[in-house]
C-alpha cells in the first residue's frame, strides 16, 4: 500500500509491473518464428521495428487497454525491448 503523497513508490511499482511483463512477453515471442517478414519485397519505408517487437507492443496495448500510438515508440527505446 502506497502511504499519501508517496508517489514515486507507485511510480517504481508500476515500472517493476510493466518491466516483468514485458520480459515474460519478450522470452516467449523471440522464441517463437517471427509472426511475418518485413519488407520482404524491398519497396516502400525501410523497417524500422522487428515484428516481435510489435507484438510485444500489441499485448501490451491489450493488457494496459491503451491505444496502439500510445505504445508503439516503445520499440525505439531499446531498455524495453
Amino acid at each position: 500500500m502506497v502511504r499519501k503523497g508517496q508517489w514515486h513508490d507507485y511510480e517504481n511499482g508500476k515500472k517493476k509491473e510493466y518491466g516483468e511483463f514485458v520480459r515474460y512477453a519478450k522470452e516467449f515471442v523471440y522464441a517463437k518464428e517471427r509472426p511475418w517478414t518485413p519488407n520482404a519485397s524491398d519497396r516502400g519505408q525501410p523497417v524500422k521495428n522487428d515484428p516481435r517487437a510489435l507484438v510485444i507492443c500489441l499485448l501490451l496495448k491489450m493488457w494496459l487497454g491503451k491505444l496502439y500510438r500510445d505504445l508503439v515508440s516503445l520499440p525505439a527505446d531499446a531498455r524495453y525491448l
